[in-house]
């Protein structure tokens, strides 16, 4: 089977050529049905990825509207869709994570291979952030299972803890 062959298969469902490599992969040995089901699980993944990083763009502007001498780190275009990196001065990133999982939030310091270690993240470092920014830094992924209030939640409590610690200098 041919690649247009497939393509053809699917009729109506267009798919573009990274989607297509692995349809392929995917259709060669499946029946028209299940390469239908594919072009489909394919298409819905487009509309979740775009739907993540809409929800990760409010996220990112609610932060840097609320929470003062905070930054975005890395590329707001070049990033996985559910995934935001964000330096806030003067807070220490392992207590905010701390705070945060007691108020039910999941977040991070880095990388979950790296999560025990206490040396800043190397690919922080890598991209020009001091230590303390590094360190500063936490990480949150959104699926396509958050909704707009699990932001205005993040965001408020982000916000609050942001307050006390640097009013206590933690």
């Amino acid at each position: 089977i041919e690649k247009a062959t497939i393509a053809a298969t699917v009729g109506k469902h267009k798919l573009n050529s990274v989607t297509m490599n692995y349809f392929y992969m995917d259709a060669i040995e499946a029946d028209y049905t299940n390469a239908q089901q594919t072009a489909e699980y394919y298409n819905s993944m487009g509309r979740t990825n775009a739907y993540v990083r809409k929800m990760r763009d409010y996220m990112c502007d609610e932060i840097m509207v609320k929470i003062e001498d905070c930054r975005i780190n890395g590329d707001m275009n070049n990033r996985l869709p559910g995934n935001v990196n964000v330096c806030i001065r003067g807070v220490n990133g392992k207590n905010l994570v701390k705070a945060l999982g007691e108020r039910g939030i999941c977040v991070s310091t880095g990388s979950v291979c790296n999560s025990v270690s206490v040396k800043p993240s190397h690919v922080l470092m890598a991209m020009g952030l001091s230590e303390e920014e590094a360190l500063s830094s936490i990480r949150i992924t959104l699926s396509g299972d958050n909704k707009r209030e699990d932001v205005e939640y993040f965001v408020r409590n982000l916000r609050e803890l942001v307050t006390l610690f640097r009013n206590k200098n933690l």
